[in-house]
């Protein structure tokens, strides 16, 4: 993988890290259940540039099932629900390029899901 994506992958996971903190401050389930995505996150990032396609399905797996849980869908609002299915997307989309041990794929998906981190914490922060 060249240096100009790894340097990418780790600004993106960087900001996405950030902008996931700020935007739970206020609920203590979701600083928790946010805490967690942050972790996979970067479990996620180290194994995307590591290519190990094992943990990648893992964490794609976990970042999944954290964003499906009641606790998690408390905004009920169109623009929240079409955040929360592109991210679910996204998240699928990592694992099948994982499991295909497509780097490539796996590359350009977790910068989408990385992108699709910031769009949604960046709407919440302008209370869409």
């Amino acid at each position: 993988m060249n240096k100009r994506l790894v340097t990418a992958l780790a600004v993106l996971a960087a900001l996405a890290t950030g902008a996931a903190l700020l935007t739970s401050q206020d609920d203590p389930t979701k600083r928790t259940l946010m805490k967690a995505k942050a972790g996979y996150a970067h479990n996620l990032f180290d194994a995307v540039v590591q290519e190990d396609f094992e943990v990648i399905q893992e964490q794609a797996f976990r970042l999944k099932a954290v964003t499906e849980t009641a606790d998690w869908n408390t905004i009920k609002t169109p623009w929240y629900a079409r955040e929360s299915d592109a991210f679910i997307r996204a998240t699928d989309e990592l694992y099948a390029a994982a499991k295909d041990k497509d780097g490539e794929a796996v590359s350009l998906a977790f910068v989408d899901l990385t992108l699709r981190c910031i769009r949604c914490h960046r709407g919440l922060r302008s209370n869409r």
